[in-house]
């Protein structure tokens, strides 16, 4: 059977986590998917705990995070800041529920991405993710998003770095990809 799943990024400037529960669970929704943005804003004034309590009394349900972005190419100072977000990410995943994680290739414009580099850069840091995201029970879903200033701009790419990566708890989301191809005229 098919669920319906509301993904928070829709309305994420006019909308708060607080009220999109609300609504999801209002109109039907089986899974949400929670902004880490969004998250920490709701930290500002509640707790994961609280978070959990609602999502154990009703419908809806988290069904992940979304999202941890430009993870490749990252220099130390980076790419430590990406490794505290994977680590709240997976924290918030234990508590409140929830057990994939959508990660992000670096999106820059006028970026010079060489290919090769790309996707050794990408599986080297979605092994280094995976191992983290396995401790927690989290599944990583690459997700390249195919603008222009995106460094994997291919469902080919994608599938290539995601079989390079070889982990049962990662692989990929095409979504955002098949969007932009079909409006820049093809995949």
């Amino acid at each position: 059977m098919m669920k319906l799943g509301f993904n928070e990024a829709t309305c994420m400037r006019n909308s708060t986590l607080a009220q999109d529960v609300v609504l999801a669970e209002r109109f039907g929704y089986d899974y949400i998917e929670i902004r880490l943005d969004m998250l920490q804003e709701w930290l500002q004034k509640h707790t994961l705990s609280e978070l959990a309590d609602i999502f154990a009394v009703g419908h809806l349900k988290p069904w992940g995070y979304n999202s941890l972005e430009d993870i490749t190419f990252c220099d130390s100072e980076s790419w430590a800041e990406k490794r505290r977000q994977l680590a709240f990410a997976c924290h918030a995943g234990s508590v409140v529920g929830g057990d994939c994680l959508v990660v992000v290739p670096t999106i820059r414009q006028g970026g010079n991405f060489p290919p090769g580099e790309t996707v050794k850069d990408s599986v080297k840091r979605l092994r280094e993710m995976a191992a983290v995201a396995e401790e927690s029970q989290m599944r990583l879903a690459f997700e390249p998003i195919g603008s222009a200033g995106c460094c994997v701009r291919s469902l080919a790419m994608a599938m290539e770095i995601v079989d390079a990566v070889d982990r049962s708890n990662v692989g990929w989301s095409s979504m955002p990809l098949i969007f932009t191809c079909t409006i820049n005229g093809g995949i």
